[in-house]
């Protein structure tokens, strides 16, 4: 005891002086159920983590085939030496390179039924009981220990019906009974201290060899505000070898754990600061300082956009406009109009002119509402069609005046690209001389007055009368002027020639003569 002691105390100071060369371990009692470890250099199965820190292990092969007792006693019994529980607490017990660990225990020793007047046995190894062995193995009630084996072994279950048996496992995983003097494997079960340790082996190592030694503090920690409920936190990672897990602190309280340097904060306040730090933690559970911390906000809760306008309609259609008109939205700021999915123009009111639209034209308009920089949804949307384009007055027609040779005619020829033209007025001397039908494109005037004439005409439709044309301005000359009545020169003529086929001859040429200057007129017109 006194080696012991001075061991202990020895790798005390060695862990307070240096830190450093502590060796890293993870509490035993936090390993769960079924795990296999390794005690003084044989493989143990946990069975059961007991409320008072101890762990209830199981030798996970057999120790070796011996008789439970070899005078028929079928109570286990460490004080007799020729029974297995003298074996056990003496000849194993010593074997066990960390036998120090081993918490005494006081094993219950009575029939499985629970009757018996034997008293519990105080111990440091035993077997396991009837009842034991039921609950841990998956062949009854359990998960713990298989439900087959290729040799059977001992409870420390006597058995009721015969005075010299012992209850023990079966090679199939159930529980049948033997007489004490027969041969059976031995699978020792002891309970460990509390507060011992593995190592990252899974090898129990002593309590005066666990990690003391910190991580350092975690590194360039920042904080994101992502949305109004959430703050998404990363930092460097820690190089330490034993590293297990980061602990995370909002306002000074410890939120969560993580094993990766990176986590989301949910489920804040908007709008709202908040303060955080992290901490790094060890294989051994030892917790660093905190890092530096670091303050963030949550975003603000953005207002809801305005509703969509309703009762859009359009009234006043044109040929080239309409109106749409729908009705307020609460707290509308301003709306935004929308044709053929384009924005065609804002208005702080509820009606808008829509122009500049082409004839005979489909549209279809949506209107949005705007408040606090948001614009709402789409209202429903109205299709129309302009109407067709009103009917214009024609325009500026051409128009040809030429005096004829004869001099007391004047003809003219006038035309234009307008199939609604319905009449044509014709003026000269800036009033109306006549009207004509409108598929009339020519007229000749005849027997004026030697003088200057200026003509216009201008096309009419339904629409109403278009422009005049451009003046045309003609000379009219007479080239032929009698005086004298043409029966008195008629007379003088008969007179003048003894007989009267001469003066037909004369008459005649009279007759001719101004065609012949026409024809000339117009064949010289033609050549320039």
């Amino acid at each position: 005891m006194k080696m012991k002691t001075t061991t202990l105390l020895i790798i005390l100071i060695i862990t307070l002086l240096f830190p450093a060369y502590a060796f890293a371990g993870t509490l035993l009692h936090d390993e769960p159920p079924g795990t296999i470890i390794t005690f003084s250099d044989k493989e143990w199965v946990i069975l059961e983590q007991m409320p008072d820190g101890t762990t209830y292990i199981l030798l996970n092969s057999n120790d070796g085939n011996r008789a439970f007792d070899p005078d028929n006693t079928q109570f286990f019994n460490p004080s007799d030496s020729n029974n297995i529980g003298y074996y056990l607490n003496n000849e194993f017990y010593n074997s066990l390179s960390q036998k120090d660990l081993i918490e005494t225990h006081s094993w219950d020793i009575k029939f499985p039924n629970g009757l018996g007047s034997q008293d519990n046995v105080t111990a440091k190894i035993a077997l396991i009981s009837f009842n034991e062995y039921r609950s841990y193995s998956s062949y009854y009630f359990g998960n713990i220990l298989p439900d087959r084996y290729t040799y059977s072994w001992w409870s420390r279950s006597p058995f009721s019906a015969y005075p010299n048996d012992i209850h023990r496992v079966l090679t199939n995983g159930g529980i049948g009974y033997a007489p004490s003097q027969n041969i059976n494997g031995v699978r020792p079960a002891l309970y460990l201290q509390a507060d011992v340790f593995l190592n990252d082996e899974r090898e129990v190592i002593s309590e005066g060899e666990q990690d003391t030694t910190p991580p350092v503090a975690p590194t360039g920690l920042t904080a994101t505000a992502t949305g109004q409920d959430t703050v998404y936190l990363t930092w460097n990672a820690n190089t330490e070898p034993d590293l297990s897990s980061y602990n995370i602190y909002r306002n000074e309280v410890k939120i969560k754990g993580t094993a990766i340097n990176s986590s989301t904060d949910t489920g804040l306040e908007p709008d709202t600061t908040y303060t955080y730090t992290v901490t790094a933690v060890d294989t051994s559970a030892n917790e660093s300082a905190h890092s530096e911390p670091v303050t963030v906000t949550t975003l603000p809760i953005e207002p809801d956009p305005p509703p969509a306008p309703e009762n859009v309609s359009i009234t006043d259609i044109t040929d080239n406009s309409s109106t749409v008109n729908w009705s307020a939205v609460n707290g509308a700021e301003e709306y935004k109009v929308y044709l053929n999915g384009t924005l065609h123009g804002a208005t702080l009111y509820e009606t808008f002119e829509l122009s500049d639209l082409e004839a005979e034209t489909g549209y279809v308009v949506y209107v949005t509402a705007l408040a606090a920089g948001l614009e709402s949804e789409p209202s429903e949307q109205v299709s129309f069609e302009t109407l067709p384009a009103p009917l214009q007055p024609p325009g500026v027609p051409t128009l040809k005046a030429i005096a004829m040779i004869s001099g007391s005619t004047v003809s003219l020829s006038w035309g234009i690209d307008d199939l609604t033209v319905t009449k044509w007025e014709l003026y000269m001397d800036g009033s109306l001389y006549k009207e004509f039908p409108g598929d009339t494109t020519r007229t000749i005037i005849r027997d004026l007055e030697d003088g200057e004439y200026s003509f216009a005409i201008r096309a009419v439709n339904s629409a109403g009368p278009g422009e005049l044309s451009q003046v045309d301005t003609v000379t009219v000359k007479n080239v032929f002027v009698f005086v004298t009545p043409i029966a008195d020169v008629f007379v003088i003529l008969s007179k003048l020639f003894k007989s009267t086929w001469p003066l037909w001859v004369f008459v005649i040429a009279l007759l001719v003569t101004p065609k012949i200057i026409k024809t000339t007129r117009a064949i010289i017109a033609a050549r320039r």
